[in-house]
């Protein structure tokens, strides 16, 4: 036990002010020292600043080096076949006749899944497969040999 912590080697306040001039303080339990509020304050605000830098960073989630961004891995359209070759067909026009024909043939080299796009509801004279949706989309409601609409109506 060393001398400061036995009772008989304390001054008391009386002794202390007669050797010293001066009193020791009243306690007044667990006091927090300039010391600790300066370096909390730093703390706090180092955590502010950096908190503040990391939500202003752009959060691109680039592909890892040597990393191919991945590809759909599957085709939107209708199973379609040219010269014997496996493929989709991506977009249906209406001919004079009033018959669909398919304009455009996407060839499934890859061996995708062909799924059949939702149909589309209304008149339509021209068809696209959109892939990223999966949905016929009309590109034109009149067939192409029609002849243009005359001047005043809309189509």
């Amino acid at each position: 036990m060393g001398w400061r912590d036995r009772d008989w080697a304390k001054l008391r306040n009386d002794e202390l002010e007669e050797l010293y001039g001066f009193q020791k303080p009243a306690e007044r339990g667990h006091t927090i020292s300039p010391r600790q509020v300066v370096w909390g304050a730093v703390l706090a605000l180092v955590l502010a600043v950096g908190g503040f830098a990391y939500t202003q960073m752009p959060h691109n989630h680039a592909p890892v080096y040597g990393q191919l961004p991945s590809e759909p891995d599957v085709i939107y359209g209708n199973p379609a076949q040219l010269s014997g070759e496996l493929g989709v067909c991506t977009e249906y026009v209406v001919d004079a006749s009033g018959a669909w024909q398919c304009t455009v043939i996407d060839l499934n080299t890859r061996r995708l899944r062909v799924a059949r796009a939702q149909t589309f509801d209304g008149p339509c004279a021209h068809l696209t497969a959109d892939q990223p949706t999966g949905r016929w989309l009309c590109v034109s409601d009149r067939p192409a040999e029609a002849p243009p609409a005359p001047a005043g109506q809309s189509s």
